[in-house]
């Protein structure tokens, strides 16, 4: 793999981490916001737990992409390795 092809893997790679954390923080906005406001377009069906999702997301961040990481890159990759064939939907 030359490292253009190496570095735009990388970068999309990144992008896609980002818009996956930004996805959750916009939904969990959302939720916040129509349990303040007592309304919501959906029909409350059970409680919800709290199960400390953004320390966790903190402590993910900070263990993976902050400044002085806990693990490295290739840790990182080996970890969270995307394997293109085991995620694809079988249409019949």
């Amino acid at each position: 793999m030359d490292s253009d092809n190496s570095e735009n893997y990388d970068q999309e790679f990144w992008d896609l981490i980002e818009e996956e954390f930004m996805d959750d923080s916009d939904e969990e906005q959302q939720l916040q916001n129509e349990r303040q406001s007592g309304s919501s377009s959906r029909p409350k069906r059970r409680t919800t737990i709290d199960r400390g999702r953004e320390e966790e997301h903190n402590r993910l961040f900070n263990d993976y992409f902050s400044e002085n990481p806990v693990y490295t890159d290739v840790q990182f990759r080996r970890r969270f390795h995307y394997a293109a064939g085991h995620h694809q939907i079988r249409i019949k």
